[in-house]
């Protein structure tokens, strides 16, 4: 903290400070469990990404952090107008991510988490369905390093189970084959 506030606004390194300053206190709410914590972290995260112009390259990173943390206060309070901006704030560091970075692929993959979170929450058809677009992207990648592989498809695995459960509307179901349509082969048992 002393670090920080002896750098002015407007100075280069603010924002990275800022950034460093909400990592850590974030790391501190997930050890100890203090709400205070994970606010302050939000608020730098947000002020770290406010200093920070657009097209400049750690932008992605600090967007992308300040919604991993707006996350994890969703999974705390249950505040719907967390995840939304925690969704749209993915999707914006996803947006400005270089298509081939391996960083790109986390971020779809928590993009895909929150989106998940939102559909069990409204059972919105659309977040259903860019759950599974997010996640196929990462597991159709040659670049995704294994253990993303593996977390992925794990969740993708239990997102579908999640489908396949009583009381879901058959319009769901119905509207996610649309939109992932299986081939010939993969609808009907073959005919040889």
């Amino acid at each position: 903290r002393v670090l920080f506030r002896s750098t002015p606004e407007g100075h280069t390194a603010r924002p990275t400070r800022l950034n460093n300053l909400a990592l850590a206190l974030h790391d501190r709410y997930r050890r100890d469990g203090n709400p205070a914590d994970l606010d302050t972290a939000i608020t730098h995260h947000q002020a770290a990404v406010d200093a920070t112009p657009e097209g400049h390259t750690d932008r992605p990173a600090l967007l992308s952090n300040l919604a991993l943390a707006l996350t994890g206060r969703y999974r705390r309070d249950g505040d719907p107008a967390d995840l939304d901006t925690a969704i749209s704030t993915y999707q914006a560091a996803i947006d400005i991510t270089p298509p081939r970075s391996t960083n790109r692929l986390a971020r779809l993959h928590n993009l895909a988490g929150a989106l998940q979170a939102r559909f069990a929450r409204r059972r919105d058809v659309a977040d259903a369905i860019a759950t599974v677009a997010c996640r196929l992207e990462v597991l159709a990648s040659p670049t995704a390093p294994w253990a993303l592989t593996l977390d992925t498809g794990r969740a993708l695995q239990r997102f579908i189970r999640h489908l396949a459960l009583p009381g879901l509307p058959s319009s769901v179901t119905a509207q996610l084959m649309r939109a992932f349509p299986l081939g010939p082969d993969e609808h009907s048992p073959s005919t040889k």
